[in-house]
């Protein structure tokens, strides 16, 4: 078999064998691994299945999302580690510019990880965040942060088989002793008002808590909460949001709810539900990637996790007259750029561009020179020429549909930079209706729209950060301009 000059130099540091990367293709994932053949289509099987029990407890469609996931599954944590520098995760979710991707890894035969954790239980952050995207693809509704990241942990504890998925398994990283024996009071939990260090320690494991006996707990034989769950989510959505709404329609005090949750997660053993599904048996295709195709994926990936000094070290090993030599070389040419070596960045990206016009020639030509305008522009030298050959090489970019996404985003800035407001919407729309799930993304939007002639397009953008952003400043800038933006509706 042959090794790429990447790969090679990570044999001898790594005890396990690396294949040659290839792409795997099911319906709902791409995945691109060096791992065996054999483990990776398991994988992508396992993550079918899950998708598929997932969607049917959420009681969704099962309809391709707007945007599929790519997955990389990587032969080592070591080479994970590349690219997520935690060393406590093995498996990680993000969203990129072009589409969502996950990322894990293989754990050696004989490793801490294999030994100690299951398969699922690796996977419990990417999961986690794999439910937050299945749900805001299909719908709008504004969910409580408890109950957002509660189903989230509930869901992604799933045990996967072949022919059935089991909902409500107990999550390790959830059902501590810690963990029971500090709950958060219901009321703290649902009002969120608390941000004392004991609340933001305990407020996951409390979510998943008062989620799993809401909606499961019934199946112990006590009183059936689910459907009342649904109506409260419903009212809170209308802008309910107090407690007390939260109390009439489960009939029930914050404080009684809190002792039943105590003794309820205190059970040696939590029921959970079996979901049956349809095993999958679609082919999964496997296509070989060549060494620089390989390189080009994984160059393309760092540098969309803000890895950009690695990638700019990877993509060196670059092999002139093989395939994808000038994408890799276009790339090259953006992170030259990113340091101010325009004159060497111009000589690569022109030969890339002359040599091989192909869309992923085109949006990293695209990026370079738009990152160009914006260099003379701050200096106060703006150079209409180069505007004008970054906006023709994104619009090329932007008519096909492997480089479309990117190449919106790309578009969005060249015409920010303009102060093109309409053309500048059009693109951020593209975006968002490809990945309407990205809280960065409504959080661009809806600041953007606070400061344009239609404020007021802003609202749903910005309500969005403010139900589901993780980040106390990003809330913050979006509640000061939904306020701003209601201020000037009232008026």
């Amino acid at each position: 078999m042959k090794i790429s000059l990447l790969l090679a130099s990570l044999l001898f540091s790594v005890p396990t064998f690396a294949f040659d990367w290839s792409e795997f293709k099911s319906e709902n994932f791409t995945v691109y691994s060096n791992a065996s053949p054999e483990y990776v289509e398991q994988q992508l099987t396992s993550f079918e299945n899950y998708r598929q029990g997932a969607l049917a407890f959420l009681g969704l469609k099962n309809k391709p999302e707007n945007k599929s996931a790519r997955v990389f599954i990587f032969n080592s944590r070591k080479e994970f580690l590349k690219y997520h520098g935690n060393k406590i995760s093995s498996g990680l979710y993000s969203y990129t510019d072009d589409g969502p991707v996950m990322l894990l890894y293989k754990p050696g035969k004989n490793s801490k990880e294999a030994k100690r954790y299951s398969e699922e239980e690796r996977n419990l952050v990417l999961f986690h965040e794999y439910v937050h995207y299945l749900l805001r693809e299909r719908s709008s509704l504004r969910y409580p942060k408890w109950y957002d990241e509660g189903l989230s942990d509930l869901l992604a504890s799933a045990r996967i088989g072949k022919a059935a998925v089991s909902i409500g398994v107990s999550n390790v990283a959830r059902r501590s002793s810690d963990n029971v024996l500090q709950l958060l009071e219901v009321n703290d939990l649902v009002a969120g008002v608390r941000q004392d260090q004991k609340y933001v320690k305990n407020f996951y494991a409390s979510s998943w808590m008062l989620t799993h006996f809401l909606l499961l707990g019934h199946l112990e034989g006590g009183q059936d909460f689910s459907r009342k769950t649904a109506e409260y989510l419903a009212a809170y959505n209308d802008g309910q949001t107090d407690i007390k709404t939260f109390e009439r329609i489960l009939g029930v005090s914050s404080q009684e709810l809190t002792e039943m949750v105590k003794r309820y997660i205190r059970k040696d053993y939590l029921m959970g539900m079996t979901i049956d599904i349809t095993p999958y048996a679609t082919a999964i295709k496997r296509r070989p990637l060549s060494n620089n195709e390989a390189l080009y994926s994984q160059v393309n990936l760092m540098f969309k996790m803000g890895q950009e000094k690695s990638a700019r070290k990877l993509v060196k090993s670059n092999k002139k007259g093989e395939i994808f030599y000038y994408e890799n070389q276009a790339l090259l040419a953006v992170f030259l750029g990113h340091r101010e070596q325009f004159s060497a960045a111009l000589k690569l990206v022109d030969e890339a561009v002359m040599a091989n016009p192909v869309p992923a020639v085109m949006v990293a030509a695209g990026h370079f020179y738009m990152d160009y305008y914006a260099y003379s522009k701050n200096r106060g030298k703006a150079d209409e020429a180069v505007y004008q050959k970054a906006l023709k090489l994104t619009l090329e970019a932007y008519r096909d549909d492997s480089t479309r996404l990117e190449a919106a985003g790309n578009l969005k800035n060249l015409y920010r930079s303009k102060d093109d407001v309409v053309n500048a919407v059009k693109m951020m729309m593209e975006q968002y209706r490809a990945t309407p799930s990205r809280v960065d993304l409504n959080s661009e939007i809806g600041l953007y729209l606070a400061d344009t002639t239609s404020p007021k397009m802003a609202i749903p953008f910005l309500e969005k950060v403010l139900a589901f952003s993780h980040h106390e400043k990003q809330k913050e800038q979006a509640r000061a301009a939904l306020e701003k933006v209601l201020l000037v509706h009232e008026k």
